[in-house]
């Protein structure tokens, strides 16, 4: 019990206000605020959940308007935030030593808040936001930490933030506009990071002319923003399929973006421009991968190319809600967004090409993931057939992900890997694997009926270039206020209320015999406990 404290003292009503004052500058230390009201620790604890706080809350109940939202900080008033749905409590000024005004408690925002008097800095946010130049409160992070995974109504966001129904879907239509990955279902919105997107392009067939030879450029596993990317070999073999082979059709089967917050120690795969610098600020690594994959894709009239996002593409949704692969399409008009995992585009009416991106490491046996999927294809155009009572379609297999080149056929359906454009990464060095860079062709001969009568496989491998992304265009750095040259104030110390002084005591007159005191002669002065 500190010194000084009367045992049953009763609290006075200004013993709350500074209770609530001294709970909002230092949180929950109760050992440091029960020394300075002179309290024990139990009881300023048990006081201020039995006692303060639930009377705070009542009290806004019961002062609030029928059917209103409980009552916003009064103007020129900073709220200070309890717990944590308002945001934490940041870059506070220092108190007035000669003692601030009584604390006004209030239900602000759905959250216990604390106002404490004095102006409030337009400079800094309320309800405990980002910087002003940071951007709109709430910031992109703060929606998706709130939506992922979660389902929210128009009206709960509101009440969280603290803005209108009205700025809320503004900014959520924006947002995907911008390329979030947003779910909306009826009045919910949430961004469902357990759940990618499955989408069937509106494409009629692949190849439009019957009775000759049509031929598909298959470039997988670009990662772009990996240090160890290939865009010369991803450039050099489109250049060769589209002018020599006559390719326009071409395919991505996932992993076009290197992704960020993968597993451990990818930052030191990517290059420094598409390293995340936090979580808040993620979208800014994301924007410039996608930045990457547009300059390393290069146009050509008339060709096209179908992408499917890969897992390394979805660590972009995870981290900040994001979908790279619909950005990087909707910025190109010869590129179509095919969604995630698996996909399914028809080459005829007769014949399919289905685009997959399997999940896991390399398997021990180099065709088994792929055997796995051509047996699972199978059944299931097998048991659409059934349905339709129609010939099953002859189909080809495509499969990204395993960075190797094989080819599998199982007539009337082959399988196929192509083989990837990313070097031996870190991550693949730690596993001890070898990656097969380039890309494949599949040269389809057809029937006049559109059936497939031969197929044909030719890959292309090529050689890795060591920092082949320096040979490109590179995006600018993101900024990283923990590193620069700029003389700025990181933290700063305020005057603390005066603590109790501490106790003084003269040791025991001790001597020293054989380095061992005992008592005899006046010890040296100490302060407290030893």
């Amino acid at each position: 019990m500190p010194k000084g404290e009367r045992r049953g003292r009763p609290w006075e009503p200004e013993d709350d206000a500074q209770l609530a004052k001294y709970v909002d500058r230092f949180g929950p230390k109760w050992p440091q605020i029960s020394k300075l009201i002179r309290r024990s620790e139990n009881a300023t604890r048990n006081h201020w959940h039995d006692y303060v706080k639930p009377k705070a809350r009542r009290l806004a109940r019961v002062t609030a308007p029928p059917g209103s939202r409980p009552p916003g900080p009064p103007p020129g008033m900073r709220p200070r935030t309890l717990t944590g749905v308002a945001g934490p409590v940041t870059d506070r000024p220092p108190m007035d030593p000669s003692g601030p005004d009584e604390p006004r408690i209030t239900n602000y925002g759905e959250s216990l808040v604390v106002q404490i008097g004095g102006p409030l800095d337009p400079s800094e946010p309320v309800g405990g936001s980002a910087p002003a130049e940071a951007g709109p409160y709430p910031s992109d992070h703060q929606l998706f930490e709130v939506l992922k995974n979660s389902p929210k109504s128009l009206t709960e966001l509101s009440r969280l933030f603290d803005r209108s129904t009205d700025t809320i879907a503004k900014r959520l239509d924006t947002l995907q506009v911008e390329g979030w990955y947003l779910v909306r279902d009826e009045d919910q919105f949430s961004v469902p990071t357990s759940l990618r997107p499955q989408i069937i392009p509106e494409v009629s067939t692949l190849a439009d002319v019957k009775g000759r030879d049509i031929r598909i450029a298959i470039g997988s596993d670009l990662h772009a923003g990996s240090a160890w990317s290939q865009p010369t070999a991803y450039d050099r073999f489109r250049r060769i399929a589209y002018e020599e082979y006559g390719c326009r059709v071409f395919l991505s089967p996932g992993d076009t973006h290197a992704g960020i917050y993968g597993y451990k120690g990818q930052d030191q795969d990517l290059i420094p421009a598409c390293r995340p610098v936090s979580r808040d600020s993620s979208a800014s690594a994301t924007m410039n991968q996608v930045w990457l994959a547009n300059k390393y894709t290069r146009p050509m009239e008339g060709a096209v190319t179908y992408i499917l996002g890969g897992n390394h593409d979805w660590f972009h949704v995870t981290a900040n809600g994001h979908d790279p692969v619909r950005i990087l399409c909707s910025q190109r008009d010869d590129m179509i967004y095919c969604g995630y995992d698996m996909v399914t585009l028809p080459l005829t009416e007769d014949a399919n090409v289905r685009m997959w991106h399997p999940s896991g490491g390399m398997p021990y046996a180099r065709s088994y993931r792929l055997q796995k999927g051509l047996e699972s294809q199978a059944y299931a155009d097998l048991r659409a057939a059934i349905a339709k009572n129609r010939t099953p379609k002859v189909s080809a297999l495509i499969a990204g992900h395993l960075h190797m080149a094989i080819v599998v056929p199982l007539l009337p359906i082959i399988g196929v890997h192509p083989g990837c454009f990313e070097g031996q990464s870190n991550y693949l060095k730690r596993k001890g694997l070898t990656p097969d860079i380039g890309g494949t062709i599949l040269t389809f001969r057809l029937t006049d009926a559109g059936q497939i009568q031969r197929v044909g496989w030719d890959f292309f491998p090529f050689d890795e270039i060591e920092n082949d992304w320096k040979n490109w265009p590179v995006p600018p750095e993101q900024s990283n206020p923990f590193e620069s040259d700029e003389v700025r104030v990181l933290f700063s110390f305020h005057e603390k209320p005066a603590a109790p002084p501490a106790e003084t005591a003269t040791a025991p007159e001790c001597v020293t015999v054989g380095g061992t005191r005992v008592p005899g002669e006046s010890g040296p002065e100490y302060v407290g406990g030893r």
